[in-house]
């Protein structure tokens, strides 16, 4: 069982793994350590006392939407792992699957959420030719919107007027000069990063397209602005990447100015 642990976790190194054990998501090692600090609950361990001792506590997983809030307000994703047969009909070790991944800007659930706020993720790109793309994506309300700006201070204005819950980037962007003049805002939010070649500009257009079934890129209103459809590529691919596959509704892309 603890090698299949590891195996789920060595995919999701950034985050913390709610495994499914009969009525109870449990977290180990490093993962437990932290959860329990941050939840107040009660750090145990398996072979405790041995060298090999793992720490580990748990949640019931009936109850688990206050503990997830609470992980994912203190900055943290939270994967959610479950068990994908039934125990009752397997022998031996039952398959387990991460089924979503929860991060700060792509939490839906209405009691942790403050009902006349967005709840902002925003994906942001900057373009060699001195363009920046920002999408904004509400899953909370389906709101999926994109504009694209032609100098930092106006990402700048954009980011601390909406003062998004979670920001992503490619991941070769993280430490790309541009970011200075908005590395005290960054300070402030939870900032994650998507593999570079999700921002692929056909990539991205083709996952917009098949997304919201059009033909082209004039439905939205972006055709033509490359760093805008790159954000909206970049968003949408983080999105699935953690909802594994599944879209929630989301209204059609609207380009704005």
């Amino acid at each position: 069982m603890m090698r299949q642990y590891l195996e789920i976790k060595s995919e999701y190194p950034d985050a913390i793994l709610f495994f499914r054990l009969g009525d109870f998501y449990e977290m180990f090692m490093e993962d437990a350590v932290t959860a329990s600090r941050i939840l107040d609950i009660t750090l145990t361990a398996r072979n405790k006392g041995a060298d090999e001792e793992i720490p580990l506590c748990g949640i019931p997983f009936h109850s688990s939407q206050p503990y997830i809030a609470k992980l994912v307000e203190n900055g943290h994703k939270v994967a959610i792992c479950e068990q994908v047969e039934d125990p009752k009909t397997v022998k031996g070790l039952v398959k387990r699957d991460v089924v979503q991944v929860v991060t700060p800007g792509l939490v839906v659930d209405s009691d942790n959420l403050q009902p006349k706020e967005n709840n902002y993720l925003l994906s942001l790109v900057a373009e060699e030719d001195g363009t920046y793309g920002i999408s904004l994506l509400d899953i909370s309300t389906g709101e999926f919107r994109v504009t694209q700006v032609a100098d930092i201070e106006t990402v700048r204005s954009e980011i601390a007027s909406l003062d998004p819950t979670e920001v992503v980037l490619a991941e070769e962007e993280g430490d790309r000069g541009w970011l200075k003049p908005l590395a005290d805002l960054m300070e402030t939010k939870v900032v994650n990063t998507v593999p570079g070649w999700s921002l692929d500009a056909d990539y991205a257009e083709e996952q917009l397209l098949d997304t919201f079934n059009c033909a082209g890129l004039d439905a939205f209103g972006c055709k033509g602005m490359k760093a805008a459809v790159r954000a909206a590529g970049a968003a949408l691919h983080y999105l699935k990447e953690a909802r594994k596959g599944s879209v929630p509704h989301l209204k059609p892309l609207v380009t704005y100015h």
